[in-house]
């Protein structure tokens, strides 16, 4: 049973997500052209909903079509990858397909927000023993990206929930269930690319748990084998330099394949870093509205110090884990929607780390007092 403070800010959470709804329901917002809006869909759906049709209309050989596609594409040379070379997870499209069946107006927003709202009572469950944990919380309801990511439902509200229940899991370290992990390892694999990381992270612990002639953890590396060969060319698109010298490919700083070696090797410096900052929301708002672009930066210093938190507090799973990912995926597409879901997790390190540097600045007041 959570305090009842705790459960007072939970119902606020759920009273200012819907109120947040109810308002981008009836006035819809437009910054500098970027609309918030129920009628605007996210950027990945039409990939998503044709990958749903395309698994309906070929429901009886799908796994076929799928294996020959995969193997066509490792077996021969191709120059250039596009979206006709891989396909997504398969979670969030056939969740897309019940939506489609069912025609029921607002069962998308219900879907998304009860995601979000699941998502946020998971990270209630990881606060159980932390201190400050109705600041945490309260904090955690503030963070924007959340319910901005609710009104459009992309699959990525269904990888923060089961990034949650993973993240749940892992704290308990020494007490987690490694089968419950195991099954929700397999969600995040079906769900989308990213859980390839956590499905490494996962081997790792069975490892650490000394499973070495496990029956679970041979399922792990053959599922990794198997999902790295299917989201391969979803991978290696992030990697390759577009022909039409106009396109700036994933956020790159740099990107002249005429520089030499050494001249290539600062640029990728100076892009990682560029990315680095740019995961953490930091970077210039597109909005042109200065209110957005203060809160973006204010929440995205927060991050940061909650990132070297993690860096410091590294043997903490959730820390590691959170640590790994993120050096990880900025090698790829640099947007907030690839990483706010751990953003719960860095502000609570945030709060950590400001109590930890109130602590020592308290300690050294005094020495002199």
């Amino acid at each position: 049973m959570f305090p009842i403070k705790k459960n007072f800010i939970f119902l606020f959470g759920i009273t200012l997500y819907i109120s947040i709804l109810c308002f981008v329901y009836f006035f819809p917002l437009n910054f500098n052209g970027i609309i918030i809006s129920f009628d605007e869909v996210c950027c990945d759906y039409s990939f998503h909903r044709d990958f749903g049709i395309f698994i309906n209309d070929n429901y009886k050989d799908i796994f076929t079509i799928i294996f020959k596609k995969t193997f066509n594409f490792w077996s021969e040379e191709i120059s250039v990858i596009d979206d006709n070379d891989f396909y997504p997870g398969i979670i969030y499209p056939l969740i897309l397909n019940l939506i489609s069946y069912l025609d029921i107006k607002f069962l998308d927003t219900f879907i998304s927000l009860s995601l979000t709202l699941l998502t946020l009572h998971n990270f209630i469950k990881i606060l159980f023993n932390h201190k400050f944990q109705n600041l945490k919380l309260f904090l955690i309801i503030l963070i924007p990206y959340q319910i901005y990511f609710t009104i459009f439902f992309p699959s990525d509200i269904v990888f923060s929930y089961f990034i949650s229940l993973y993240l749940y899991e892992i704290s308990k370290k020494e007490n987690l269930n490694l089968n419950y992990l195991l099954v929700i390892t397999l969600l995040l694999i079906l769900c989308k690319p990213n859980g390839l990381i956590s499905l490494i992270f996962t081997i790792f612990i069975f490892l650490t748990k000394k499973k070495f002639f496990n029956f679970s953890l041979i399922f792990l590396i053959l599922l990794l084998i198997f999902s790295s060969l299917y989201y391969g060319p979803y991978i290696i698109s992030f990697f390759q330099v577009s022909s039409d010298s106009s396109i700036n490919n994933n956020l790159y700083a740099f990107n002249d394949s005429n520089l030499s070696i050494i001249e290539y090797f600062i640029a990728e410096l100076t892009n990682y870093f560029f990315r680095f900052f740019n995961s953490f929301g930091i970077r210039y708002s597109q909005t042109g509205n200065d209110l957005v672009a203060f809160f973006r930066i204010t929440f995205g210093i927060c991050f940061f110090i909650g990132f070297v938190w993690s860096l410091i507090n590294y043997k903490n799973y959730i820390n590691l884990f959170l640590v790994i990912y993120f050096f990880l995926a900025i090698s790829g597409m640099v947007v907030e929607r690839y990483f706010f879901f751990f953003y719960p997790v860095l502000m609570i390190n945030f709060v950590d780390a400001v109590n930890k540097l109130f602590f020592y600045v308290k300690k050294f007041k005094s020495k002199f007092n």
